[in-house]
């Protein structure tokens, strides 16, 4: 069979340039850049289970679940959209949840692609500070999506 499609379109590629997150402020709900952030990623992680049934070679897999994650890194500038009111809530037993929207905008053609991550709480270790002689202040931390990711925008096939 033929490929019957045209040449790949290089300027409709895109770039970690072209990427943004913002979070929801706490107070406001008004969506905030995060311009200090430097790397995220939104991952979806699916668990399956095996099942063999008696006389067949064949291990088939059984979805039984379906978990999202994002984890970024930022450089260390302000504290008061995400680590202060983690740490205060903590103190008070409460699990904080944030709304993220991971956006990527096309130069080419704007074209916009963007996800509403929402329900998320803080998952695994968070560096509270990270403190390198030389470097840029950085930290890590790694967020649990608790709800499925909402496309807000898309890219299409043109």
């Amino acid at each position: 069979m033929l490929n019957n499609q045209a040449i790949l379109d290089a300027r409709k590629l895109s770039s970690g340039k072209d990427g943004q997150l913002f979070v929801e402020h706490p107070e406001t709900g008004e969506m905030i850049f995060l311009a200090e952030c430097n790397t995220f990623n939104v991952a979806m992680n699916v668990t399956n289970t095996d099942y063999q049934p008696v006389g067949s070679p064949l291990i088939f897999g059984v979805e039984t679940g379906v978990s999202f994650t994002m984890t970024m890194t930022d450089a260390v500038i302000r504290e008061d959209l995400i680590m202060k009111p983690i740490l205060d809530m903590i103190q008070k037993g409460i699990t904080p949840n944030y709304t993220f929207q991971g956006a990527l905008k096309r130069q080419y053609d704007g074209a916009e692609t963007r996800q509403i991550l929402r329900y998320c709480i803080p998952d695994g270790t968070f560096n509270l500070m990270n403190v390198v002689p030389g470097e840029v202040m950085t930290r890590e931390t790694a967020w649990r999506i608790n709800s499925f990711p909402e496309y807000q925008e898309y890219f299409k096939t043109a």
